[in-house]
Parts: structure tokens; C-alpha cells; sequence
């Protein structure tokens, strides 16, 4: 599922356990100063050993 381009973050036993990333803020508007995200993509290999 998902395209070329589709960064997976997780792996679950069953899609239903795969749910995008979600949260609330409560605060005022002016209260939220913004957020940055950064990402390293690195290719993995097919023998890589996998982490838990």
C-alpha cells in the first residue's frame, strides 16, 4: 500500500494498528509558536537487522 514515495515509520501485525500520527493542542492561537520536522532517509539494505 502506499507509493514509491511512502516513508514507513512503523510496523504493526495489522493495518487496523497503523494509524497516522495524531494529537491535540490546547492553548490559545497566538500561544502556538510552529513546529519543525526533519527526516534522514537512508536505504537499509535487505540484510539489515531490524531493531525492536
Amino acid at each position: 500500500v502506499g507509493s514509491r514515495d511512502l516513508i514507513r515509520v512503523a510496523v504493526a501485525r495489522d493495518p487496523r494498528q497503523a494509524i497516522p500520527l495524531h494529537g491535540s493542542y490546547l492553548g490559545s492561537a497566538g500561544a502556538f509558536l510552529g513546529m519543525d520536522v526533519s527526516i534522514n532517509v537512508v536505504s537499509a539494505g535487505a540484510d539489515a537487522k531490524v531493531e525492536s
